[in-house]
């Protein structure tokens, strides 16, 4: 007797602590980051459906908030991108194929070229410029690194590099 009111207590507790069943026909409804093509957030839309997103934005792009985001390179355009999730690698760089890579696979950088007259001391520089270097060739570089790109009698031509743009 003991034995079945324990049983009936259960099985009115169960009953009683049964969900509904999902209003949006079992499909999941999360956050989501609107963003333009620099992947800069726009705007942060909750409780919808992919299907809602796609429907109601069609022509923006976004991702779930709780996305995982990584570092991609992409080696046919050589394309690096930052923090991107997975769902918008293939948008932000089409063709070939996106590896994810560590954070620190690439990096900008300042040059200038540095013209030195000997004879005279003076030296004169052209505008600085940025340029994306990765792997083998980042890590070679460091500021204040000068490679020489030409010598004759009278100049030393080198290419300066920076990471800053402003020590050299």
């Amino acid at each position: 007797m003991k034995y079945i009111s324990i049983a009936a207590i259960l099985f009115v507790f169960s009953i009683s602590c049964k969900k509904e069943i999902d209003p949006n026909d079992g499909h999941p409804r999360y956050c989501y980051v609107i963003t333009n093509q620099n992947l800069d957030s726009l705007k942060t839309v909750c409780n919808k459906t992919q299907y809602d997103m796609y429907q109601e934005y069609p022509d923006l792009w976004f991702y779930r908030s709780d996305a995982e985001k990584r570092c991609w390179y992409n080696a046919g355009t050589g394309k690096f991108t930052k923090n991107c999730p997975i769902e918008l690698v293939s948008r932000i760089s089409p063709g070939g194929s996106n590896s994810s890579v560590s954070c620190d696979y690439c990096a900008n950088w300042y040059h200038r070229v540095k013209r030195k007259h000997i004879p005279t001391g003076g030296t004169l520089y052209d505008q600085p410029r940025t340029e994306q270097f990765c792997a083998d060739s980042l890590r070679t570089l460091f500021r204040g690194r000068e490679i020489s790109l030409r010598q004759s009698t009278d100049s030393v031509i080198t290419l300066q590099f920076s990471d800053n743009g402003i020590n050299w």
